[in-house]
């Protein structure tokens, strides 16, 4: 498809605290669109990100749309289609895929799959996840697929609802991720005069696996002195307290802030224990902060692998944690200190904004 003059509508599931990347990668995908190739740019929110501290500021000069989740959604997205009349579609997140696609009749539509999908192991749960994911994956492939496409973050998103199209070939891309790199550096960590310290992100713990972190801790702290970091995300508190590490002097909970990058800069090593990840945006950024990373050896991450500050370990296996974190304990705070600026500057090629905006462009063109 040639892009002069197209109108492009985003169509996203976003309401987080903070814009981050995602918004900084979509902006910037739009400031191409506009001043290359002349496109109009429209947007579509669920309504709760008039509630955001971003919103307001984001929402003005631009064309913005706001919608419900629930039984208006599909008539919703009509009537923003029929008003913009968008030459592609744009969609992230999963909950505008189905509903917006249905709505035109002529718009190219790409789904931007941003989650990671698994099966169940219960059977019956399994059978019915199989037919969700057919009637959001398969039928609509299979009846409109010349107007459909798809970009994963990830290897795996693409490759696990390809089946439900039952043989149906549509356009596909491997994309991984861009990060507003300027918002990060690589600081000097020698003889900063502080104890070790171990930094991880909390959220949903059956994905996070802050569990693990601790318990791989709690084993290492036998031997030495570090701290542990750990952001408060949406149930860490109640794991830390399941867990009983309320009053271990190691274990320094803190709150989760805009300025990540203060995060990454008062810390040492940054660990990603999660049991599953498409892409993870703190691994990156952690890198371009310079920090070594240790990460459990999941699909999601392997872009990771083979930068020499990187460590994996064995998912779900807090000895092998305690393992490797013993060992970056160990390790010549100078040679970390090198090995973190060469990953730095791979992943500051690879990640970049400008390389995530040429090939979503790439991407649009063979629709």
């Amino acid at each position: 498809m040639e892009l002069d003059n197209r109108k492009i509508l985003f169509a996203a599931q976003y309401s987080a605290p903070y814009p981050g990347n995602f918004i900084g990668s979509l902006s910037a995908l739009e400031q191409t669109l506009s001043q290359r190739f002349g496109c109009k740019i429209a947007w579509t929110f669920p309504v709760e990100a008039e509630e955001t501290d971003w919103f307001e500021s984001f929402r003005k000069d631009r064309k913005v749309y706001l919608a419900k989740f629930d039984n208006t959604l599909h008539r919703r997205c009509r009537e923003i289609v029929g008003d913009f009349d968008p030459d592609i579609i744009h969609t992230h997140f999963e909950g505008f895929d189905v509903a917006m696609l249905r709505a035109s009749k002529r718009a190219k539509t790409v789904w931007h799959m941003h989650d990671w999908l698994q099966f169940h192991p219960n059977p019956l749960k399994k059978a019915y996840q199989a037919y969700t994911f057919f009637r959001h994956y398969g039928r609509p492939a299979i009846t409109v697929g010349s107007r459909l496409s798809i970009i994963g973050v990830c290897h795996h998103e693409p490759a696990f609802v390809a089946p439900f199209r039952l043989g149906r070939k549509i356009v596909e891309s491997y994309i991984p991720n861009g990060i507003e790199t300027s918002r990060f550096a690589a600081v000097d960590r020698l003889e900063t005069g502080r104890l070790f310290t171990f930094l991880t992100f909390g959220g949903r713990n059956v994905q996070k696996r802050i569990d693990l972190v601790l318990e791989a801790a709690e084993k290492l702290s036998k031997k030495y002195k570090f701290n542990l970091k750990v952001t408060l995300g949406s149930d860490t508190q109640s794991v830390i307290a399941k867990w009983g590490g309320i009053n271990r002097p190691w274990l320094l909970p803190v709150s989760q802030t805009k300025d990540v990058a203060k995060l990454y800069n008062a810390a040492d090593c940054f660990i990603s224990a999660s049991d599953c990840e498409t892409f993870s945006y703190a691994v990156a950024e952690a890198t371009l902060s310079g920090l070594p990373v240790i990460q459990s050896d999941i699909e999601g991450t392997q872009w990771n692998i083979g930068n020499p500050s990187v460590f994996t370990f064995e998912k779900g296996n807090s000895n092998d944690l305690a393992r490797v974190m013993e060992k970056v304990l160990l390790s010549d705070p100078a040679k970390l200190h090198e090995d973190a600026l060469v990953t730095d500057a791979v992943n500051r090629r690879k990640l970049s904004l400008d390389r995530w905006v040429e090939e979503v462009v790439g991407h649009y063109k063979k629709l």
